[in-house]
């Protein structure tokens, strides 16, 4: 079985806030799951892949202050 996670623990899991991980989302820069047209889903196996293909000298390459609001369709 898939282990999914919502929004906010997903986001919990990464360390970052649920709005922040819903920017992620709509920009595509995260692989998630739709599962519904306002809800979406990430598999825990697809956030360990994106953190180790996100680690840059031991940060995560992503800029956060770069990120605005976007409402998830």
């Amino acid at each position: 079985m898939i282990a999914l996670l919502p929004v906010p623990d997903a986001a919990r899991r990464l360390g970052i806030s649920a709005p922040t991980l819903r920017r992620l989302v709509a920009r595509g820069d995260i692989p998630h799951v739709r599962v519904s047209p306002g809800r979406v889903m990430l598999r825990e196996a697809d956030l360990d892949r994106w953190i180790e293909a996100n680690v840059v000298n031991g940060d995560v390459n992503v800029d956060l202050s770069t990120l605005k609001w976007v409402r998830c369709p």
